[in-house]
């Protein structure tokens, strides 16, 4: 009754880019205690330590326009969507030492605002030299990089300690989703119950 379940794969709904992670030190919790791990009404997996928990078997972006879009619950500093452990970098989430929102390339960073514990809808957008972070739909930060970002992503969640974040949903676009965003954003947080920004005028 107590028993641990593991993720080893997750499965790509688009394609075949799965993210995987075969060593078992380093797999995320999807059932903890002998029950699985929700996020509110919603299944969802809890990465465990400081090790990346997946890989993706192809690298997203990389010297294109890029978008993601995750909902996830980020409690403490180091909480990361995606880390590199080695530059150039490409890492979003919640900052490690000071708690912000979180968006590093190998050419431009946002450390910026108070990243909250609840679950959001993060997403972490590249248009040509300009970085973006929208958090439940309200703009966080933009920056003009110094250039147009050459790193990808290749690793996803790394959470320090196994305190109880979650991950349940990531979806990733090599392209421009400026004008698809908020239709994005209102579906994601529609189904995961999530309050979106009044201010930033989504649709149901």
């Amino acid at each position: 009754a107590s028993a641990n379940g593991y993720v080893k794969t997750w499965y790509d709904q688009a394609g075949t880019n799965h993210a995987y992670q075969n060593t078992t030190s380093k797999q995320a919790y999807i059932v903890k205690d002998g029950a699985q791990v929700y996020e509110g009404s919603t299944p969802a997996f809890e990465p465990i330590n400081t090790q990346i928990a997946l890989e993706l078997t192809s690298p997203i972006g990389g010297g294109t326009d890029f978008a993601m879009f995750a909902a996830y619950r980020a409690l403490h500093d180091g909480s990361y969507l995606t880390r590199h452990l080695t530059t150039p970098q490409f890492d979003t989430g919640r900052r490690s030492n000071n708690d912000n929102w979180y968006f590093n390339t190998d050419t431009g960073q946002i450390t910026t605002g108070v990243h909250p514990s609840t679950q959001v809808v993060g997403t972490y957008s590249i248009v040509g030299t300009e970085m973006s972070i929208h958090g439940n739909g309200a703009p966080i930060a933009t920056l003009t990089a110094t250039g147009v970002p050459t790193a990808d992503v290749e690793r996803l969640g790394r959470y320090t300690g196994g305190q109880g974040g979650t991950i349940s949903e990531m979806i990733f676009y090599e392209s421009d989703q400026t004008d698809n965003r908020k239709a994005i954003e209102s579906n994601m947080a529609d189904f995961y119950g999530i309050d979106l920004d009044a201010a930033a005028d989504h649709d149901s």
